[in-house]
């Protein structure tokens, strides 16, 4: 049994906290997000999905940490057991969902998790910045974030970016730029086809409207124009969507080129690729 004096000692030692190092308070600058040492262990067993590297849930992991749940995995070297945080109970705790559009991620917190992604794969990479974990992510991210562009066409990207990281994970595939440039075209197409369409939608419901305001009745209009006249100039062509002539006055040699696009067996034919794009 320890004498009064030691038992006091071994008491007021186990209150005591680690030392931690004061910085400046600075209300205006934003705090710097750290990767906890879980992630890493966790990183270990699981993928985890990227919604974990916002700042926001990156600060409230840290803050948390001491009562997130964990579960258990068998180690990767050994047959003993390491307790690593419960990535499915987390991800519910946090909103973390895969599935979700656009993984429930903003721009900005897709832009955040690129710049925290790319620190948790360098820094878990046995290369540092020269391994093929950060190569995959600065390529991958950066790819996307350096077009001009990216804002606008973040929902036409997202979902095409999470297939094009889980094929990367599943099948150890490294970047290319080919294929890569090869979605952006697609998805480029995909999105001016879709405006085009809202465009052609919203003009004839405005139409609609017109005539529905007006009794159903149109003053000086025939329902069919005469089998001689030609279309009227204020018609749209629904092959390269522009205005003064039809589908079937469509001259290659004097207007734009047709927009089209059909599913071959699955994949995507377009007119300047007549076979099948794969990824």
């Amino acid at each position: 049994m320890l004498d009064p004096e030691k038992a006091e000692a071994v008491a007021k030692l186990a209150r005591l906290l680690p030392r931690f190092e004061e910085v400046p308070y600075n209300p205006g600058k934003a705090r710097q997000a750290t990767i906890p040492r879980a992630l890493y262990d966790a990183g270990k067993h699981v993928n985890l999905p990227i919604g974990f590297f916002t700042d926001k849930n990156l600060f409230y992991i840290e803050t948390h940490l001491h009562s997130l749940p964990t579960t258990k995995h068998r180690a990767a070297t050994s047959s003993a057991t390491d307790y690593i945080l419960d990535i499915k109970a987390v991800s519910k705790l946090l909103g973390i969902d895969e599935s979700a559009r656009n993984e429930n991620l903003t721009y900005q917190e897709f832009r955040e998790v690129a710049d925290n992604n790319y620190e948790f794969e360098s820094t878990r990479d046995e290369d540092g910045v020269n391994g093929s974990r950060a190569h995959f992510a600065s390529n991958h991210f950066s790819f996307f974030l350096n077009h001009p562009e990216s804002h606008d066409m973040y929902d036409w990207w997202k979902p095409r970016e999470l297939k094009l990281r889980n094929d990367c994970i599943m099948y150890k595939a490294a970047f290319s730029l080919e294929a890569y440039n090869l979605v952006w075209s697609e998805i480029v197409m995909g999105r001016d086809t879709e405006l085009l369409i809202e465009a052609s939608v919203k003009k004839l419901r405005d139409e609609s409207r017109i005539v529905r305001d007006m009794g159903g009745k149109v003053t000086g209009s025939k329902p069919f124009p005469g089998g001689s006249k030609t279309g009227s100039s204020d018609g749209y062509c629904l092959g390269c969507a522009e205005q003064g002539h039809r589908v079937d006055e469509h001259d290659n040699s004097k207007h734009r080129p047709l927009i089209w696009g059909k599913l071959s067996k699955g994949e995507l034919v377009t007119p300047d690729r007549n076979r099948p794009s794969r990824i």
